[in-house]
């Protein structure tokens, strides 16, 4: 239930693994987790990222802090 899960997880509610580097916090571990997809995928402002099973969002609302003109299509199964 969503309750539990805004408990346990940190401020972007990011709920798949997170890179902790050493003395990290949970939200530091959210933010390096989010610059390394950005490294490895490339991404830049301006491009189109379809985020498939996005959860609440929380990558695809970093994305558009971090790029004003990506365009982002977020799809979530999740009833909640």
């Amino acid at each position: 239930p969503t309750p539990y899960f805004l408990a346990c997880l940190g401020p972007r509610l990011k709920y798949s693994a997170c890179e902790f580097p050493p003395g990290s916090s949970l939200e530091q571990a959210e933010e390096a987790t989010f610059f390394l997809y950005e490294q490895r995928a490339q991404l830049e402002d301006g491009l189109h990222v379809l985020d498939l099973g996005c959860g609440w969002g929380s990558l695809s609302l970093w994305l558009l802090e971090r790029f004003p003109n990506m365009r982002v299509t977020s799809i979530s199964n999740s009833t909640t």
